[in-house]
Parts: C-alpha cells; sequence; structure tokens
C-alpha cells in the first residue's frame, strides 16, 4: 500500500487537534491550533470547507457534541502550560441559520487539556475533562500543583425542552448559580441561569429573556 503526501493548508501553523464532523450534510473533519490560529472545517478529501472560527486558538481538544450535527465542542485558549492557561475554557460552536458558528462558554476550567463525552448506561452523557496542571504562579515549568480529572453531566434536558416551556428562577436566599457560588442568592442572579441557558441552546440571552418572559406571563 503507498501513501502520498497532500498538504491541506499552509495557513494554519502548530495544528493540533483533529476530530471527525458530520456537517452541512456531509462527513467532514475538523482541524485547529495550538497557538493563533483557526478552526477549519475540511472534506474528506481534504477540500477547505469552512472557517468554524478564525482565532484565537489554543485548542487542544475538538469534537461534534454527541447526538448534534449543528455543535462542535472545543478547548478554547490554552496557549501552553507555563503562564499560558488561565483563561482556557470548554466551548461549544453552534451552526446559525445563517452558516455561521457561535461560539459559546461550557465552563470555566484553567488548563484544562483533554476533555471527552461518555454516556452511561442510563443514558446520561458526562463530560470528562483533565487538566494538565492546577496553577502556574511562581515559574517556568512550575509543577507543584498537579491537574485533576473533572467529571460533569451534560444537561441534555435545557436543550431538548421546547422553548415556550422554560421558565427561569433563583432559589433565594440559598444555591447561587455560578459564577456567584459561595455568596446569598437574590433574584437579581436569574440573569447567569438565563445565560447557561443561552449558552446551552446557542441563543443569545435576549432570545431566552424574551421567550421566559412571554412563558411567565401566559
Amino acid at each position: 500500500m503507498r501513501y502520498e503526501k497532500k498538504v491541506l493548508a499552509t495557513d494554519m501553523v502548530k495544528c493540533y487537534a483533529i476530530g471527525m464532523v458530520e456537517a452541512a450534510g456531509e462527513k467532514s473533519f475538523v482541524v485547529a491550533t495550538e497557538k493563533d490560529g483557526p478552526i477549519r472545517r475540511f472534506a474528506l478529501d481534504g477540500t477547505q470547507r469552512e472557517n468554524v472560527c478564525d482565532g484565537p486558538g489554543g485548542v487542544m481538544t475538538v469534537m461534534q457534541t454527541p447526538g448534534r450535527t449543528d455543535q462542535l465542542m472545543s478547548t478554547y485558549k490554552f496557549f501552553s502550560p507555563n503562564f499560558g492557561g488561565d483563561d482556557a475554557k470548554i466551548v461549544t460552536y453552534t451552526r446559525q441559520g445563517d452558516g455561521s458558528w457561535k461560539r459559546q462558554v461550557l465552563c470555566d476550567l484553567p488548563y484544562v487539556h483533554r476533555f471527552g463525552v461518555l454516556e452511561g448506561a442510563d443514558g446520561q452523557k458526562w463530560l470528562i475533562a483533565c487538566t494538565i496542571k492546577s496553577a502556574c504562579r511562581e515559574f517556568k515549568n512550575d509543577w507543584k500543583t498537579p491537574g485533576a480529572v473533572y467529571a460533569a453531566k451534560l444537561p441534555e434536558i435545557v436543550r431538548a425542552m421546547p422553548l415556550d416551556r422554560l421558565l427561569v428562577e433563583t432559589d433565594a436566599p440559598y444555591m447561587a448559580p455560578v459564577p456567584m457560588r459561595g455568596k446569598r442568592n437574590e433574584p437579581a442572579f436569574v440573569r447567569y441561569v438565563a445565560e447557561k441557558i443561552a449558552a446551552l441552546r446557542g441563543l443569545t440571552l435576549a432570545e431566552v429573556a424574551a421567550a421566559t418572559t412571554r412563558n411567565a406571563e401566559t
């Protein structure tokens, strides 16, 4: 068997992550860079299809969201284990009606390097994410604080529930939502609940606010 090398792109320096994806009605794959650069989708024959995003890079893992053909998941802004991972996150990219991709933060996780999605015997999907370290504060190659493995349920019900059946609330004065955990809860924090719903469904905050306000009034 003979293999032929083919250059697919010359403007993607330090490509790092690759994942198979079914999008726009075809099987394809996406490639992302660990430094500044895009996430780009290619046909299986190597033809460039589109940029999912133009940057900023720092992608260690990229994959299609299980059960969805309109969404990808990736790490974001993990540029280096040395002072370059404080702002790292896991994000989603959801295809919009006009064909563009909208980025939303799924979770903040400094120094996140790899992640995957597992499905339990009960059908519940779990996000499993690994950080390469926990902090880097004193000097280069500071590995005194090791990383960890995190697990979290993917909240499918929020995506599946019809928008005209959703309401948002806070359980004041307890159980304040992220990013207000540990503080006394109050009605003003309902905004953070709506922001999370918007991120999970690929909507804007204004769209969720309008829908849930309308639902409450009717």
